[in-house]
C-alpha cells in the first residue's frame, strides 16, 4: 500500500465511503502542529509544521487521523503535489483539525493484531543455538 500510494493521492472521508482501504491496514500520519493562535476547529484549523533542527517523522508524532480534504499545490517540485487537511481525535475524544499536512507525512501500517505473526497456524520453527558459540566462564552452570 505504501508503494502504491507514493504516487497516488490518499482518499478523503467521502471517497472512503465509496471505496474503503483494504481490511487490516490503517492510514497514519506524522503530525506536528505549529504554535499559533488557531483554535483547531474546521473553520480555523491549525497548521502542520516541520520543526527547526529536528524531524517530524518520529514515532512519537504518529497518529491516526481522518483525511478531510486534499489540495493540489501549484508549482510544486514534490513527487506528490498534495497537502491534506485532517481531523485528529485525541484519547479524550476531542477533535483537532490540521491543514497543510504533506503527502510524505502519511504511512500505511498494519492494524493491531493483523500482521503475519498473528495468522492462525503460522509457520513456526525452533531456532537452536549451539553451546559452543558462547564462551566458557564462571557464569555458565554446566551441571
Amino acid at each position: 500500500m505504501n508503494d502504491e500510494y507514493r504516487t497516488k493521492a490518499y482518499k478523503t472521508e467521502s471517497e472512503l465511503d465509496e471505496e474503503p482501504y483494504p481490511k487490516g491496514v490503517a492510514l497514519v500520519a506524522f503530525l506536528m502542529i505549529a504554535e499559533s493562535s488557531e483554535t483547531g476547529t474546521k473553520e480555523d484549523p491549525k497548521h502542520w509544521s516541520q520543526p527547526t533542527g529536528g524531524t517530524a517523522y518520529h514515532s512519537d508524532n504518529l497518529f491516526e487521523p481522518e483525511v478531510i480534504d486534499r489540495v493540489k499545490l501549484e508549482d510544486s517540485s514534490a513527487a506528490m503535489p498534495y497537502n491534506y487537511t485532517v481531523r485528529w481525535t485525541n484519547n479524550k475524544g476531542e477533535h483537532t483539525f490540521v491543514k497543510d499536512v504533506p503527502h510524505e507525512a502519511f504511512l500505511f501500517v498494519d492494524e493491531p493484531e493483523t500482521g503475519d505473526q498473528f495468522v492462525e497456524n503460522a509457520f513456526r520453527h525452533y531456532i537452536g543455538i549451539p553451546d559452543d558459540v558462547f564462551p566458557n566462564g564462571a557464569w555458565r552452570n554446566l551441571e
